[in-house]
């Protein structure tokens, strides 16, 4: 996510899309925002109205933006 948050700052236009639709492209896009300095919750916010669904999909999945959040940027 690195390397894509990186690319953002510079202007690029990010596309991520996973073919399950189980939620993981949604992930990344808010660890994406993470790594922008955007809060865990803003992130959740806006990539839910930008994909126009609910992210996270499942308990699971926000249980582990919490732990990456935490791990990488304690600030959850």
């Amino acid at each position: 996510t690195r390397t894509l948050a990186d690319r953002v700052d510079q202007g690029a236009g990010v596309g991520v899309h996973s073919f399950a639709i189980m939620g993981r492209s949604g992930l990344v896009a808010v660890a994406v925002m993470l790594h922008r300095g955007m809060p865990l919750r803003q992130a959740v916010i806006d990539g839910s109205r930008a994909r126009g669904l609910r992210i996270p999909e499942s308990a699971e999945q926000l249980q582990w933006l919490e732990l990456f959040d935490n791990r990488y940027f304690g600030t959850t």
